[in-house]
């Protein structure tokens, strides 16, 4: 942890504050996602030597279907940022009334029920 959490952020932060924050050609700029990396890279490094030590072990990511299960739970994470928080920038900050706002969201949930459908009659045959 003393790695993961300071990687993220410092990944994070320049990008969100780009053009508004501070100037493209400024120090923090390059320093914080270079500083981000190497935490990273420290991050992965300490949990490969400290394998009995670990919050979660690497092992677990050699089996297939527990790879495709942490893959699956963070793209669960990402769409319900999305279906949070899309709706509110399209109220407050496109000045879009409600109802406008469900229809603009209306093609992402369309768009997901087709795709779980679609997986569903192909996984059902293999019976995985």
């Amino acid at each position: 942890m003393v790695f993961g959490a300071p990687s993220v952020i410092r990944l994070l932060i320049p990008i969100s504050k780009i053009g508004r924050g501070f100037s493209d050609y400024a120090v923090l700029w390059f320093l914080m996602p270079t500083l981000g990396t190497v935490f990273l890279i420290s991050f992965v490094v300490c949990e490969w030597y400290m394998q009995d030590q670990v919050m979660i072990p690497l092992r677990l990511f050699r089996n297939q279907a527990v790879a495709a299960l942490a893959q699956c739970f963070l793209m669960g994470i990402v769409f319900e940022g999305v279906f949070v928080y899309l709706p509110l920038y399209f109220q407050l900050v496109l000045d879009k009334a409600v109802i406008e706002s469900a229809t603009l969201i209306l093609r992402f949930v369309i768009s997901q029920s087709i795709a779980s459908v679609a997986s569903g009659q192909y996984i059902a045959p293999i019976e995985r």
